[in-house]
């Protein structure tokens, strides 16, 4: 894999003092070697990784933890991320047996967009310049032709691309790039104002008004201007042909015309302008062929005030609309939900009812008033009359766990831990434990310390003894998340027995990745942006990160317990964090990058 490999990344550390800072805490000193030595072993193992876009990843990850103390070396690393993404999208565009699985990474979706974030959390307009540089060239085509085709995010008049199945692609390519121009504005406001004015000419959308925004705290009349252009360009859409874009206009009508708190500081446009874009959205709302409420609702406010009457006929248009397509069941089932009507009367209600989900709902919400004024009883009984065995207890169960966290969230540990007694679901119970541990932990740590830890007991209790489905590692990384602050060293125990199952798993559903063409496994390997659920593993990853916090270098260590290079990578950078190490004085360390390239 080490000679196939056209591009890695990998960190040579050279040793440096660390005693003599004065000025910087020993612990966290001490963190920040463990952090150090750590990053020199994510180098090391990123030699093994097969995918250009893995080695972009950690490239992005690693610089954006270096970036504060050594941003000369975040840089290099930063740029090697282009010439990867490059190589990862000839890659998979040249698979034609998997292709479309590989879509997103042949257009320049992820993982290219979480490496682009990462690096713009740093320097914006450089992750700009990367995503210009890695833009596939099918998609810059389509970018340019959607400034006279119309299609993504309402750029121009004449939709050649509405048919293109991947047509979607340049709508979030236009949008990722506007929110790394919201991200430049926070960091060179001017420059940003020119790169508005560039991204305009290719469309709107909902990212659009966050870089206007932006721009209006620094230069109040540029944005003012920039609005009035993007508002005239919304102005050209057909929407009854294009209605996706009613959405669009339905935000800025509402943003720009009640945002601020009426001290003139506020991002405004011209009332003319703000008049147009609600005759547009009426005029689209009253046409014949419109049969949906297309279109942001916040703006529906700003067109009562203007136009009331027409306001008036659109809500007798959808209001008929609607009456239309409901039965009168329908109508009865939406009026007893959504009103407070008395128990009583729900109860008849449902019984009239023809479907048994509106039947159980209804029971469910009249079972739910019933707990919240002291019957519990008289709710389970109302519960069990009316349904079967197995609805009663489900439904039972979760009214019992809504009103559960009412009860604890104003302060009445004791009666949350009575009703969660009366649950007969085990995963419900175990999960309203936990959080009846941590909540009253939390409340007051010394306090409260030994019955927060006898919660957890029994939580772990209600665990078998052997882990056999999904929903038993939910609930043990649960427990042992929440004994990390409250009981560390079982925290750290339950952690450690749980690695030789999550090699299993990750090893079977590397054989499951493969076989289905999972778009997130490539030649053998996890996409590492992809996450942990990917890898068939959810929630360790907290679990770590909890740990990490009472005991670094031995989180670390459950971390190395995994066997495949891709899944221990992940979770090991899951662990670092942006800007992590500022204190020490790493510019005398080396990182070299772009292992191959003759650095």
């Amino acid at each position: 894999m080490f000679l196939r490999a056209k591009a890695v990344l990998f960190l040579v550390v050279l040793a440096v003092p660390v005693f003599g800072q004065q000025a910087v805490d020993e612990a966290a000193q001490e963190r920040q070697k463990s952090t150090l030595a750590l990053l020199e072993q994510i180098g090391n193992d990123a030699r093994q990784l097969k995918l250009p876009e893995n080695r972009a990843f950690v490239a992005a990850k690693v610089g954006a933890a270096i970036w504060k103390a050594d941003e000369k070396q975040a840089r290099k690393l930063f740029n090697t991320v282009a010439e990867d993404l490059i190589a990862a999208q000839a890659e998979a565009d040249a698979q034609s047996r998997n292709r479309q699985y590989q879509n997103g990474l042949i257009y320049g979706q992820e993982p290219r967009w979480t490496i682009l974030i990462t690096i713009a959390n740093c320097d914006a307009l450089l992750a700009l310049d990367i995503m210009t540089r890695t833009r596939p060239a099918r998609l810059a085509r389509m970018m340019a032709d959607a400034d006279t085709a119309g299609e993504a995010g309402a750029m121009g008049k004449r939709h050649r691309l509405t048919g293109s199945s991947t047509a979607h692609f340049a709508v979030n390519e236009l949008q990722n790039e506007q929110q790394l121009i919201s991200r430049a504005a926070d960091q060179d406001p001017l420059r940003a104002i020119s790169l508005v004015q560039e991204s305009l000419k290719k469309g709107v959308t909902y990212q659009t008004l966050g870089m206007l925004q932006k721009i209006h705290t620094k230069d109040p009349e540029a944005a003012k201007r920039l609005t009035g252009d993007a508002v005239r360009k919304l102005l050209e859409i057909d929407l009854v042909r294009y209605m996706n874009h009613a959405d669009t206009i339905g935000y800025f009508l509402g943003q720009v015309s009640n945002n601020g708190d009426g001290s003139g500081n506020d991002l405004r446009i011209s009332d003319d302008l703000i008049r147009q874009m609600a005759e547009k959205m009426i005029k689209f709302w009253l046409d014949p062929d419109v049969k949906s409420f297309y279109g942001n609702g916040t703006a529906f406010n700003t067109i009562e005030k203007l136009f009331p009457d027409r306001a008036a006929r659109v809500k007798q248009k959808f209001d008929q609309i609607n009456d239309s397509v409901q039965s009168p069941h329908q109508r009865e089932y939406t009026r007893v939900l959504s009103e407070n009507v008395p128990i009583e009367e729900m109860i008849k209600s449902a019984e009239k009812m023809p479907e048994p989900y509106m039947r159980n709902e209804i029971f469910r919400r009249a079972a739910q008033k019933m707990i919240e004024a002291g019957s519990i009883d008289r709710a389970e009984k109302l519960l069990e009359d009316n349904m079967g065995d197995e609805d009663a207890n489900n439904y039972i169960s979760q009214t019992l766990v809504n009103h559960s966290y009412t009860v604890m969230g104003s302060g009445k540990p004791e009666e949350a831990y009575a009703m969660i007694s009366r649950i007969p679901n085990p995963e419900q119970k175990i999960s309203l434990l936990v959080n009846l541990a941590t909540t009253v932990y939390y409340k007051d740590p010394k306090a409260n310390d030994k019955w927060a830890a006898s919660v957890l007991g029994e939580a772990r209790s209600f665990l078998p003894d052997e882990i056999e489905t999904a929903e038993d590692i939910t609930a043990f990384i649960s427990i042992a998340n929440a004994s990390a602050a409250i009981q560390q060293d079982e925290s750290f125990r339950m952690a450690e027995s749980l690695v030789p199952t999550l090699n299993e798993i990750s090893s079977a559903n590397a054989v499951l990745a493969k076989l289905r063409n999972y778009g997130t496994f490539r030649n053998g390997e996890f996409q590492l942006s992809a996450g942990h659920y990917a890898m068939g593993i959810s929630g360790f990853e907290n679990l770590l990160n909890a740990l990490k916090e009472k005991d670094f270098d031995r989180a670390v260590g459950i971390a190395n317990g995994l066997n495949r290079p891709d899944v221990r990578l992940a979770y090991l950078l899951q662990m670092i964090n942006s800007n992590q190490i500022s204190n020490l004085p790493i510019n005398t360390r080396v990182f070299i990058s772009g292992f191959g390239r003759g650095e």
